[in-house]
């Protein structure tokens, strides 16, 4: 048998199944309450809203989105790295070049330009020869060096007796140097065998470029 009971509200339930206790049919009428108020609260709350500006909740739960800084910083201007120098006492209109930023110039002026060695300090008292076999630029233990090599055929006894020389780069068709180089000469690693190019390696001293 089932009997009827008034729940609050006014509202008819039946009674308690059969085989359940009056305190097992409380239990389950309060957690029924328990979850109703859950739902409830959970309808109240503020739904997260994916915006660009902060959220601003005001009364009742009504959420706005405030306006974004539209401020915008201009990102900073790169400009290419320029070799450090300074203009040369001893050469008026060239530059002395650091040897830590060598220019890339410079390389291209060794691969594609006219490569003359002097050797003394006396203008009208030294020895300029070309290095037929061409010549490179690189570095050494950290410190930059150039290479230059002299043909089979070529002199060599003035670049052997000497400890200084200074290697002066033309570009094609014109008679005034691009860039001159101040060496010391290192010893060689290896005995030149004849017959054979002669390769000399200096430790760059100083290095002027033409403005």
């Amino acid at each position: 048998m089932k009997r009827e009971r008034k729940e609050k509200g006014g509202k008819q339930k039946k009674g308690k199944e059969w085989g359940k206790t009056e305190e097992e049919e409380r239990e389950e009428e309060e957690k029924e309450e328990e979850e109703k108020k859950k739902k409830e609260e959970e309808a109240q709350k503020p739904s997260i809203v994916a915006a660009a500006g902060p959220l601003v909740i005001g009364q009742g739960g009504k959420v706005t989105t405030a306006e974004a800084d539209q401020t915008t910083t201009p990102a900073a201007t790169l400009t290419p790295a320029t070799p450090v120098g300074k203009a040369s006492a001893d050469m008026p209109g060239y530059t002395e070049i650091d040897l830590k930023q060598i220019p890339g110039d410079v390389y291209a002026l060794m691969g594609n330009g006219k490569l003359v060695i002097s050797i003394g300090k006396d203008e009208f008292n030294m020895t300029n020869m070309t290095a037929n076999a061409g010549g490179a630029l690189g570095y050494q233990n950290g410190k930059a060096v150039a290479y230059c090599t002299l043909s089979a055929d070529q002199p060599y006894e003035a670049i052997e007796k000497a400890e200084t020389y200074t290697l002066k780069l033309y570009a094609p068709n014109q008679t005034t140097p691009s860039a001159v180089i101040e060496c010391k000469k290192l010893p060689s690693q290896t005995t030149p065998q004849a017959g054979q190019p002669r390769t000399y390696v200096g430790e760059i001293v100083k290095l002027l470029m033409k403005k």
